[in-house]
């Protein structure tokens, strides 16, 4: 019976394998979008530090990132020296003020 279920999850590892490279591969890509975007946040928009909550996924970073760049002209006033961090409550907090976005 071992050997069965043994050669059953080899068979399901090998079937499984190219679809396991292309997930991995858009995660990295994923991943590498969001840090692109939080530096260009920071920069642009005079901050000191981004961070995210860890059960944030990293598409709905790169989602936040694009609203905050829209608008970087507008609130860069407001954001210069601050520290932003996104929680998973779809808040941007910044010393105990929230906003939605």
């Amino acid at each position: 019976m071992f050997f069965t279920l043994g050669f059953l999850l080899v068979r399901f590892i090998s079937d499984n394998l190219s679809e396991s490279r292309n997930l991995m591969s858009t995660i990295d890509a994923r991943h590498l979008e969001e840090n692109s975007l939080v530096i260009r946040c920071i920069n642009d928009l005079g901050l000191i530090q981004l961070d995210r909550d860890d059960s944030l996924s990293s598409e709905a970073m790169v989602q936040c990132c694009l609203k905050l760049l829209a608008v970087a002209p507008l609130v860069r006033h407001l954001t210069h020296g601050n520290h932003l961090g996104k929680h998973h409550r779809q808040q941007v907090a910044t010393r105990n003020l929230f906003r939605s976005f």
